[in-house]
């Protein structure tokens, strides 16, 4: 009998290693779930959460316009020549702007920089989507949208990466800048792909305007930040021709 209680109270050896597994696992997915909740950690700041929606919008016109403008233009010439020159002009833009954009973004108001490039190629685009469905659209106006879609790039991406250091605490920067990253690979990557489906079932036009709504969101996410304390601006009297020397400098 004393034996039978021995037994009976004691846990068997194959029980312990299911105690001990049960409890491995269970630790092993609050580990998990806290790791996908620091993922998106820096979301929880309020203004950079909107940032980071502003930049989704942002991303999305930049990749649906990365594959609109050269599709359009080599389906009104049908030269590769053409395609070539409109993607030159992107690059280009994007390169001479640049020389300047982090400049402006250390020395002006990035919330501003921000809606401001935004705004403008918002209507850029609006108007060469209105012409593409009219069938009003000429050349000029895909070259110029490509290059001043490119330089609207340059000049809001320095101002949204330094914007990110004003919104989160320093302990989530680096999180911050991550989620910043991983937007401008779907720019690469997804909204192309998403251009190509609308262009082949809503048509050119309909696809130049949600480019354009597109940027919309861009500028609704930043006006809903509300205002945003940069310390760090440079209030030094700007002197053109040494931001540009300084710039050729940090090439």
């Amino acid at each position: 009998m004393c034996r039978k209680a021995w037994e009976f109270e004691s846990p068997l050896p194959h029980q312990l290693r299911s105690f001990g597994h049960s409890e491995f696992v269970n630790g092993s997915s609050i580990e998990n779930r806290r790791s996908r909740i620091q993922t998106f950690n820096a979301l929880r700041n309020h203004g950079f959460r909107w940032l980071w929606i502003s930049g989704l919008g942002q991303s999305g016109a930049q990749g649906v316009r990365q594959f609109a403008l050269p599709w359009l233009i080599l389906d009104i010439t049908g030269s590769l020549t053409q395609l070539g020159f409109v993607v030159l002009l992107q690059g280009l833009s994007m390169s001479l702007v640049a020389l300047i954009g982090g400049i402006l973004a250390d020395r002006y108001d990035r919330r501003s920089l921000l809606i401001w490039s935004q705004a403008f190629t918002f209507l850029v685009f609006f108007a060469l989507a209105t012409s593409a469905v009219t069938g009003k659209i000429e050349l000029w106006q895909i070259y110029g949208a490509s290059f001043i879609g490119g330089g609207s790039l340059s000049i809001s991406m320095p101002a949204r990466q330094a914007l990110i250091r004003s919104l989160v605490p320093r302990d989530q920067i680096m999180n911050a800048v991550a989620l910043n990253s991983l937007q401008m690979t779907s720019s690469m990557i997804i909204w192309p792909s998403v251009a190509g489906f609308m262009i082949q079932f809503i048509g050119m036009g309909p696809t130049l305007y949600a480019n354009a709504v597109c940027l919309v969101i861009g500028i609704w996410g930043v006006l809903m930040m509300g205002q945003v304390r940069d310390n760090e601006l440079d209030q030094s009297p700007p002197r053109v021709h040494r931001m540009l020397i300084l710039s050729l400098i940090h090439i």
